[in-house]
């Protein structure tokens, strides 16, 4: 992982587990695929899972990881009495309520620097 990957997923984690009320410590861990097999035995599969207990967790993946991953496997960590169709539900509906309020804040910038020639006038200027 690259540090510009590492910088984005530690980003997510810190966001999305404030979010979810998450106060242990999670860290990522990048495995080979052929330390993971299907379920008949098979190896070289691709994998993305949280293991966890009262003191800290780790989402292991053999992928570069989503944002949408790191929501799934830390609402496992939340919730680990729910379902994974209950899991796979909130996420969808979690990401869904967060992208509305991206959009707006990039329209806004955008419309922004056309307002302004490309140059924002003032302290500061949005990355």
């Amino acid at each position: 992982m690259s540090r510009r990957e590492y910088a984005q997923v530690r980003e997510w984690l810190t966001i999305w587990s404030r979010r979810l009320g998450i106060d242990r410590p999670i860290r990522t861990e990048r495995t080979s695929i052929w330390q993971v097999c299907r379920h008949d035995g098979t190896p070289g599969c691709s994998l993305v899972g949280v293991v966890w207990d009262e003191h800290e967790a780790c989402i292991y993946h053999t992928r570069r990881l989503t944002e949408e991953d790191v929501v799934h496997e830390l609402l496992h960590v939340a919730n680990s009495d729910w379902s994974e169709a209950q899991v796979v539900a909130e996420t969808a509906r979690l990401l869904e309520a967060a992208r509305p309020r991206e959009r707006v804040s990039r329209s806004f910038a955008a419309s922004r620097r056309r307002a302004t020639g490309g140059r924002w006038r003032g302290a500061a200027q949005p990355a």
